[in-house]
């Protein structure tokens, strides 16, 4: 097994996404968000459970070995397009309701320019999720 990846080695690349940037997208999103409002409140679940799913995939995508990748890649595939469907729908009820849209602005709006940024906003999310259920 090759060194995995630090870090620091991760926000050098392009279209990164720092915790801090992650967190601050997230905390615009939930408090610009009513998420007592019920049309909201279900997308959201809906997101959080694809959310925790995809991070699984990419937390364990490392180690699993090349032949196991090619298996599983449309599936993997899938589930990141379903990440991004989701968040879309979140956006678009959000836009309907008249709230503030800056979250998405600044996490990308162009879902193939930015798909492993909205990828690696899923993986905060379930890290966040996770720490919820201490």
């Amino acid at each position: 097994m090759s060194k995995p990846m630090q870090y620091d080695d991760y926000l050098g690349m392009s279209d990164s996404l720092s915790f801090e940037e992650a967190d601050r997208i997230y905390k615009l999103l939930i408090d610009n968000a009513n998420t007592e409002d019920e049309d909201f409140a279900e997308l959201w679940e809906d997101f959080v459970k694809v959310a925790a799913r995809y991070a699984n995939i990419r937390a364990t995508w490392y180690m699993i070995s090349r032949r196991e990748r090619m298996e599983t890649d449309d599936a993997r595939t899938a589930c990141h397009d379903s990440v991004i469907s989701h968040l879309n729908a979140i956006w678009r009820c959000m836009k309907m309701k008249g709230w503030d849209l800056t979250w998405r602005e600044e996490l990308g709006l162009d879902e193939f320019l930015h798909r492993k940024r909205l990828g690696d906003f899923a993986c905060y999310l379930a890290y966040v999720y996770g720490l919820n259920s201490r």
